[in-house]
C-alpha cells in the first residue's frame, strides 16, 4: 500500500470565488476530509480517532498547480512521507481532476506526535512511505516558518504590515469541540486579501477586478499553526508583501489573538495576477510595481 483514494467529489458553484475557480479554503476543506479517511485506510488509526489525531497538525505546505472550476470531478489520494514514532508524522495528499487525471494541488501535512496523541495511533502499525513527487516539493516558498513569525503585532506594524482582517471566530467556523476547522483559517486569509490589494491598486485596476476582467491566484502556501483557535477568539490579521518577481508577489500573513497578542497562525504565500478571459497570468504593471515597492515590508536583520 502506498497511496490510497480518500476523497471523491466535485466543485460546486458556491465553492468558487470572484475568479471563477474553487476558492483556496475548499481545497483545504476537502483535503482534511481526505486525511481523516486516509489515516484510517492507511492503517494508522481507528476511524473514531482519526479526526482527533488531526488536532496535532502543525503545518501545511500547499502547491496549487491547476485551476478547479465548476463541475470538475475531484479525487484525492493520500500517503505517508515520513513517520517518526513519538515525534512526527508527515502526510502527502494529491488532488486530481478526476476527468483529465491532471494534478490540481499537492499538500504536505505535518503532525506533531507526543505521548498523548501517539496513543491514538495503532500500536506497531506497518507504515509504508512514499517518495515526495516533484510537483509536491516546495518551490517558491521555503519549507520552514516565516521569518516574520517571531514578531509581535506591534513590531510587525512598524515593519510595514497592515491589518487586512479582524473579527471574532464564530461557532459556525468550528468543529464540535469548539476549535476552528483549519480550512477556515485559509478562508480568513483569503477574505482579507482585497483589503491588502486596496493599498496598491488604482481605480482602474479595482474597476477591472469588479467587472471580472482581472483577478488573482495563489501558487503556493505554507501555513503554520502556533496556537489553538477557539470559538469566540478575537483576531487581528496582518499582511504585507516582501518580494516581487515579474509576475509574482511574496506575501506574509500573521494572525494574532487580539486580546492577548499571541501569534496564532503565520503563513507565506506566492501569488499572481490573472487575466480572467484568457485564464493566463499577467506581468505586474510598472505603475503598480512602483506602488507596491513603496510599501514593501522591511527586511529583518
Amino acid at each position: 500500500m502506498s497511496l490510497v483514494d480518500t476523497y471523491r467529489g466535485s466543485v460546486n458553484t458556491w465553492e468558487c470565488d470572484e475568479n471563477n475557480h474553487q476558492n483556496v479554503r475548499f481545497y483545504l476543506a476537502k483535503m482534511h476530509q481526505g486525511l481523516i479517511l486516509g489515516l484510517t485506510k492507511l492503517g494508522l488509526t481507528e476511524p473514531a480517532n482519526a479526526a482527533a489525531l488531526l488536532k496535532s497538525v502543525t503545518s501545511h505546505h500547499i502547491r496549487f498547480l491547476r485551476e478547479a472550476q465548476v463541475a470538475v470531478p475531484q479525487l484525492i489520494r493520500c500517503g505517508v512521507v515520513d513517520y517518526q514514532p513519538g515525534q512526527r508524522l508527515t502526510l502527502l495528499s494529491l488532488m486530481y481532476n478526476n476527468n483529465t487525471g491532471e494534478l490540481s494541488a499537492s499538500f504536505i501535512t505535518e503532525l506533531r506526535l507526543d505521548a498523548t496523541n501517539s496513543a491514538l495511533l495503532k500500536p506497531n502499525a506497518f507504515v509504508e512511505t512514499v517518495e515526495l513527487p516533484v510537483d509536491a516539493q516546495p518551490r517558491g516558498v521555503t519549507a520552514r516558518n516565516s521569518d516574520y513569525a517571531e514578531l509581535s503585532a506591534q513590531q510587525a506594524l512598524k515593519l510595514g504590515f497592515h491589518e487586512v482582517g479582524a473579527g471574532v471566530i464564530s461557532a459556525a467556523e468550528c468543529g464540535r469541540d469548539g476549535d476552528i476547522e483549519l480550512f477556515q483559517v485559509m478562508g480568513r486569509m483569503s477574505d482579507g486579501m482585497p483589503n491588502l490589494w486596496a493599498l496598491f491598486q488604482s481605480e482602474a485596476e479595482q474597476q477591472a477586478r469588479s467587472e471580472g476582467l482581472t483577478g488573482g491566484a495563489v501558487l503556493e502556501y505554507r501555513l503554520t499553526f502556533h496556537q489553538t483557535i477557539s470559538a469566540g477568539t478575537q483576531i487581528s490579521q496582518l499582511a504585507g508583501i516582501h518580494g516581487l518577481g515579474n509576475k509574482t508577489q511574496n506575501i506574509c500573513h500573521l494572525i494574532y489573538d487580539a486580546a492577548n497578542g499571541q501569534l496564532l497562525v503565520s503563513a507565506e504565500a506566492l501569488s499572481i495576477s490573472m487575466d480572467l478571459t484568457s485564464r493566463k497570468s499577467i506581468a505586474i504593471p510598472a505603475a503598480r510595481r512602483e506602488r507596491i515597492n513603496s510599501l514593501l515590508l522591511q527586511r529583518l536583520n
